[in-house]
């Protein structure tokens, strides 16, 4: 159990990204709760799955009374390079006083840690709500706010593109097809030849942020 860094890579990334035969069937709450203690994490024994689509994240209940949120990323889906790439934009986004909630730095210095397989970032519990956009009284400026938000990602994502994060569009992800139905499907960039994507423009950068449904 240890935390990662840039130059630490798990053994999913050396097949090309593929993964190995670690999957989310092994990862249970003995497994979370014990990867969390390893790094210092001190957990109550509360454990409550959460929506996501395709990584498995968890509310966390810890010793002190309060709560955090811990991220799994699933085996192989991106390289570790990668990862470590969109927490650090999401730091760089508060610095800018955005509101986004952005990964912990752990004890080893990384945002990203690793047990028995499985990479893994901590959160910390944050509150919110759906906003009322057709609120006759309040829609308005809710709408506002928010666009100036957005205005304001798209500006810090302006700065650089990503480094390691290929770029999502349908020209790149959307144009493969099924060998059996012939119906074009998303194909996953560590699926073809890494070095055949382009990177992430700054555009690509920012909209990482609002992709959040896959948390």
């Amino acid at each position: 159990m240890n935390c990662l860094d840039n130059d630490i890579e798990e053994a999913a990334d050396s097949s090309g990204g593929r993964g190995g035969p670690q999957s989310f069937a092994s990862l249970g709450p003995d497994e979370v709760l014990t990867a969390l203690e390893a790094i210092g994490i001190r957990c109550d024994g509360r454990l409550q799955a959460l929506n996501s689509f395709e990584n498995r994240v968890y509310l966390v209940g810890l010793e002190d009374g309060g709560s955090c949120v811990a991220k799994f990323y699933r085996p192989g889906r991106w390289l570790t390079t990668q990862i470590l790439e969109e927490h650090r934009f999401a730091h760089e986004l508060t610095q800018a006083e955005i509101p986004v909630v952005a990964p912990d730095v752990l004890a080893g210095g990384s945002t990203l840690a690793e047990g028995d397989g499985f990479r893994f970032a901590v959160y910390p519990r944050q509150g919110g709500r759906t906003p009322e956009l057709d609120n006759t009284f309040h829609g308005p400026a809710m709408r506002d706010r928010i666009g100036q938000f957005i205005g304001r990602i798209h500006n810090v994502g302006a700065r650089a593109p990503f480094e390691d994060r290929p770029a999502i569009d349908p020209g790149h992800t959307g144009t493969s097809r099924s060998p059996s139905s012939g119906r074009a499907v998303c194909c996953h960039p560590t699926w073809r030849s890494r070095g055949s994507l382009p990177r992430a423009s700054a555009s690509n950068r920012s909209s990482s942020v609002f992709m959040k449904r896959r948390v």
